[in-house]
């Protein structure tokens, strides 16, 4: 089982979106293509809150692999919302600064 029961409808998205730190989601976020990124929004936002709930439940550190990928996902859905909802595409327009900057550290668990 990849996700927590619950969540099952959303273990396609594990492979893409599953990702283990601060800059594999921003990369995965600025390569994306538009309709990908859209579709992954739309699936997970309606129950975010509901997931955010059910993780509250679980010690960072005592993490089941289930519980660790919601989380791992939940992190993508950050990164992707805020392309989506700030920019309206999945990097700011004309902007330089994603191919100059490369993020060292991250605030993830190992």
């Amino acid at each position: 089982m990849l996700l927590p029961e619950k969540f099952a409808e959303w273990e396609g998205f594990v492979s893409a979106w599953c990702l283990p730190d601060t800059h594999a989601r921003f990369q995965a976020r600025y390569e994306g293509d538009s309709a990908d990124l859209r579709h992954f929004y739309d699936s997970l936002m309606p129950r975010v809150e509901e997931a955010l709930a059910y993780l509250d439940d679980f010690p960072l550190e005592a993490m089941e692999e289930p519980e660790r990928n919601l989380m791992n996902l939940l992190m993508s859905l950050s990164h992707v919302a805020y392309g989506l909802e700030r920019h309206g595409a999945p990097r700011a327009p004309n902007a330089v600064y994603p191919s100059r900057i490369r993020l060292v550290r991250s605030v993830s668990p190992a």
